[in-house]
């Protein structure tokens, strides 16, 4: 059994891409993850991950 809490924030550009306001179709999210409490060998853990989708 583990005990995790995520955190995102994201932003795109594709609506902006569709009406022609914006050069380029992209994706891109900042994500935090603690996993505070674990047992069976799991062990707490933190990470940041920052995405970055450019379609073409």
């Amino acid at each position: 059994m583990e005990q995790i809490y995520r955190v995102s924030l994201g932003l795109s550009t594709l609506p902006l891409y569709k009406r022609g306001s914006f050069p380029v179709p992209l994706t891109f999210s900042v994500q935090y993850r603690d996993r505070f409490a674990g047992n069976n060998r799991l062990l707490a853990s933190k990470y940041i991950r920052v995405l970055l989708n450019v379609f073409f």
